[in-house]
C-alpha cells in the first residue's frame, strides 16, 4: 500500500394501490412514535501474501481527527463456511484492494463491518459490541441455515427508503424472535428498477436498471439462502415500528452490507463533498408530501428552521429534494455557509409522488443516499420536520455514539391534513430565482 496515502474511517459501529396501502400502515404503526421522537479465495490468493508484507503506516482520517495506524494484513488460513472455502483474517481488522471483492467472504461473516477506506483500499473490522455481534450471527444462521419451508416472505414495499428499510427490518425482528428464516419476495424494487416495480409511473418509463435483478441484492448482500418467492406475506408489519431500539440500527447496517463495487461508488462520490466543520444539518423534506391523496403534509419556509432558539451554527449542511429550497436559503440568508450535494434534484413536487429519481439513474440515487448517511455525521445538530428519512438521519448521526443536538419543527397536530395542499406555493414562490440562477450557471 502506498506510503502516506490517507484512509477515512467511516462513523459506522458504520419515499400501486398496495403501496399506498402499505404508506397509511406503515404511518399508522409508526406516525405517532416518530411525531414525538469464483470464490473469494481465488480473487485474493495472490494479493494475501503481499498484503501481508507490507507494514507501511499510513496516515488515516475520521471526520473529526486524523491519526495514523498500521493496516492489518490477511491471513493465508483458510474456513469453510457453507460450501465455500474464505480467508480466515488474523487480528480484528484486515484490508483488500478495491480490485478485489469481498462479497462472498462478507456474505458469511456476519461477525464483520466495514472499516476504513481510501484511493486504494478497503478494510473490514470486527464487531466490538458483543451484543450486536451475536444477534447478528444469530440472524444470519436462521437465515442462512434454518428451514425454509417455514420462511416468512416479505412484500416489496417500493414506497421511501427508511419505510422500504423498516419492512425488512420487521422481517428481520420476526425471524429472530420466531427461528424462521425471512426472504424478500422475488419483485422488482423500485430504488433498483423504477419502472419494473411501477410501471404505471409514466415518468419512470426508460429508466435503466440497477441490475438484472432489479432488486434489492443489487446493491446490497443476500440475506438468506432461502429461494425468493413470488407470493408474499399479506400482513405489512408483524412486529411494528421500534426506531427507537438500538437493534433497528444494527439490522440496518446488516441489510444494507454493501457490494464491494457499490462501497467504492460512494466513497468516491462522498470524498468529493466538502462538509466544513463545526455544522449544523438541516434536513428539508418537500418533493410529493403535498400529494398523498389524504393526510398531506406541510412545506416549511426556511426560516422554521433557522430560529433563534435553535443556535444554528454557520456551517450548514442542508439534505432537501426540492431545489428551490436551496434558493431560497442562499437568497434569504446569504450569512450562511449553505453547504449540500452537487446532485439533480425536482422543483417541489414536479417530480409526482413517490418518484425519487431526479437523476433518471437509481444507482446515482442511491450512492447519494448512502453518501448524505455518512456525511451527515459530520455535523452535531439536526434540525428536521416530521419524516421518516429525518428517523434515519437521526439513526445514522448517532451510530458511533456521538451527542447530537435535535430539533424539530411543525405543530405535531397539523402534520398530517389536507390543508396543507397550499404549502407547495411556500417552494414554487423561489421557482423564477431557481430558473435564473440555472440560467447564469449554464453559462
Amino acid at each position: 500500500m502506498v506510503k502516506g496515502s490517507k484512509i477515512v474511517r467511516q462513523r459506522e459501529v458504520a419515499p400501486s394501490p398496495f403501496l399506498q396501502n402499505s404508506e397509511r400502515v406503515f404511518w399508522l404503526f409508526v406516525g405517532v412514535t416518530v411525531a414525538t421522537m469464483g470464490t473469494f479465495e481465488r480473487v485474493i490468493s495472490k494479493a494475501a501474501t503481499s498484503v501481508s508484507q507490507q507494514q507501511s503506516q499510513l496516515s488515516m482520517s475520521s471526520f473529526t481527527a486524523a491519526r495514523s495506524a498500521t493496516v492489518p494484513s490477511v491471513a493465508t488460513t483458510t474456513t469453510k463456511s457453507s460450501g465455500s472455502t474464505f480467508p480466515e483474517p488474523t487480528g480484528d481488522e484486515f484490508c483488500l484492494p478495491w480490485s478485489q471483492s469481498a462479497d462472498e467472504w462478507w456474505t458469511h461473516k456476519p461477525e464483520w463491518e466495514m472499516g476504513m477506506e481510501n484511493e486504494t483500499h478497503y478494510c473490514f473490522q470486527k464487531i466490538q459490541n458483543v451484543e450486536k455481534r451475536e444477534l447478528l450471527v444469530k440472524l444470519y444462521n436462521i437465515n442462512f441455515h434454518g428451514d425454509c419451508s417455514q420462511m416468512l416472505t416479505k412484500r416489496v414495499w417500493s414506497s421511501g427508503w427508511n419505510a422500504d428499510f423498516m419492512n425488512v427490518i420487521d422481517g428481520f425482528k420476526h425471524a429472530v424472535l420466531n427461528n424462521k428464516p425471512v426472504q424478500m419476495m422475488n419483485t422488482p424494487w423500485h430504488y433498483a428498477d423504477p419502472y419494473g416495480a411501477k410501471p404505471d409511473h409514466e415518468n419512470f418509463k426508460g429508466m435503466p436498471p440497477a441490475c438484472g435483478k432489479s432488486n434489492m441484492f443489487c446493491y446490497f448482500l443476500p440475506i438468506s439462502s432461502c429461494p425468493a418467492q413470488e407470493v408474499g406475506d399479506p400482513k405489512p408489519l408483524r412486529e411494528g415500528a421500534f426506531y427507537d431500539r438500538k437493534d433497528y440500527q444494527w439490522y440496518y447496517e446488516y441489510a444494507t452490507r454493501r457490494q464491494t463495487w457499490l462501497r467504492r461508488k460512494v466513497y468516491e462520490f462522498r470524498t468529493k463533498q466538502n462538509i466544513q466543520q463545526p455544522c449544523t444539518a438541516i434536513h428539508v423534506r418537500r418533493s410529493d408530501v403535498v400529494l398523498h391523496l389524504h393526510n398531506k403534509r406541510q412545506y416549511f419556509p426556511m426560516k422554521d428552521y433557522l430560529k433563534p432558539e435553535f443556535n444554528v451554527q454557520h456551517n450548514i449542511f442542508l439534505m432537501t429534494d426540492d431545489s428551490n429550497a436551496i434558493v431560497e436559503a442562499k437568497h434569504e440568508f446569504p450569512q450562511y455557509n449553505w453547504m449540500y450535494v452537487d446532485r439533480p434534484r425536482f422543483r417541489a413536487s414536479e417530480g409526482g409522488f413517490e418518484n425519487q429519481f431526479p437523476s433518471r439513474n437509481p444507482v446515482h440515487e442511491v450512492v447519494v443516499l448512502l453518501s448524505i448517511f455518512q456525511l451527515s455525521r459530520q455535523c452535531n445538530q439536526l434540525i428536521h420536520s416530521h419524516s421518516s428519512f429525518a428517523s434515519r438521519l437521526i439513526q445514522e448521526m448517532e451510530a458511533s455514539g456521538a451527542r447530537i443536538s435535535k430539533f424539530k419543527i411543525g405543530d405535531p397536530k397539523k402534520v398530517h391534513h389536507d390543508d396543507n395542499a397550499h404549502t407547495i406555493n411556500i417552494s414554487k414562490a423561489y421557482e423564477n430565482i431557481a430558473l435564473t440562477t440555472t440560467k447564469t450557471r449554464k453559462r
